[in-house]
């Protein structure tokens, strides 16, 4: 934080506020056009800044701007011509209250561009921070935003970058919650990185993505692939109906119907529901799903395939109704 106060200082110091200038930054490190790209964006994006222009032949960046943002362009770009090895993170803060911080992660054991992908698709919606980039070649992330925004950030970030596996189940990490008043509640205050113990694949563990959002109507529900893991912001109510999603989901199996009474304003008469078909085929059990929705016209009723189970969310009697499909498709 020192040094990027003094970088400030300096440049402020040659320059009126508002003016413009040009600099021109070269990369020793950086050496391949998706790096340099990725930069390129990253300045543009992070530092406000229009005119950027990349050389890739002389690996080097020009900069047009105001004495502050030529300072966090010098900032960043030096933060990411680095030779490798960095740890922890780098903070500069930004003349703008709506987002006056500036940060860089580096991370640790993030070992492909897929998974740096998806924690930044994660971290993007759950903590309302756009300017939120990936680089790939020195494995980090680079963002702006409010305090609380990079606060949160930063606790995701510390959950994720661990090695593949260390997560050990839906309940290993606590919850982080949001301030009431500083973000916006109708989305939720509670985020969670859900850990899966059985579902191993990557069309299981999108199954279950699809099918938490749908029936807890939560749509800020990320996987992470290679962790294992869902990541959502959320209600109480929400969650607590996540939690029991999950449990039926990532299991062993499953026998005969569980239920769990929807909470939450509006949802007096909703109920969640899972009924196992433990015999049924993928066709049978798609078959059912479509005979269900039919009959009932519920529109939330999902197939999972994984523990041979119909999830389903609507009013006893719609319910009832899903029961009664079930028994005539098993006497057939």
């Amino acid at each position: 934080m020192a040094a990027g106060n003094s970088l400030l200082v300096g440049l402020f110091a040659f320059a009126a506020w508002g003016q413009t200038s040009d600099k021109v930054f070269y990369f020793a490190h950086l050496d391949t056009p998706q790096a340099l790209q990725e930069v390129t964006n990253a300045v543009r994006a992070i530092g406000d800044i229009r005119d950027v222009s990349l050389d890739v032949a002389k690996r080097s960046l020009t900069v047009k701007g105001t004495a502050e943002q030529i300072a966090v362009a010098g900032w960043l770009t030096a933060e990411m011509d680095k030779p490798g090895g960095a740890t922890g993170t780098r903070d500069l803060p930004f003349n703008d209250p709506k987002a006056p911080l500036v940060q860089v992660v580096y991370l640790s054991h993030v070992d492909n561009p897929r998974d740096l992908q998806e924690i930044v698709n994660a971290v993007r919606s759950v903590t309302d921070i756009q300017r939120c980039f990936p680089m790939n070649q020195q494995k980090t992330i680079v963002m702006r935003g409010s305090v609380e925004q990079v606060k949160a950030a930063d606790w995701l970030l510390s959950v994720l970058d661990q090695p593949a596996g260390a997560q050990t189940g839906p309940s290993a990490t606590p919850d982080y919650r949001l301030a009431e008043g500083v973000w916006e509640a109708r989305s939720g205050l509670v985020v969670r990185v859900a850990a899966l113990t059985h579902i191993d694949t990557p069309q299981a563990i999108q199954e279950v993505t699809n099918v938490t959002r749908s029936l807890a109507d939560i749509q800020r529900c990320f996987p992470i692939l290679s962790r294992r893991v869902l990541v959502m912001r959320g209600s109480d109510d929400q969650m607590a109906l996540v939690a029991w999603l999950l449990k039926q989901f990532d299991g062993s199996g499953g026998q005969g119907t569980k239920e769990f009474k929807v909470g939450g304003a509006g949802n007096q008469n909703q109920i969640a529901q899972v009924a196992y078909l433990n015999a049924a085929t993928l066709e049978s059990l798609l078959e059912t799903v479509s005979a269900i929705r039919t009959e009932t016209k519920m529109p939330r009723v999902f197939g999972f395939p994984t523990q041979g189970a119909v999830a389903m969310r609507g009013t006893a009697d719609q319910l009832a109704q899903a029961q009664q499909v079930i028994q005539s498709r098993k006497a057939q």
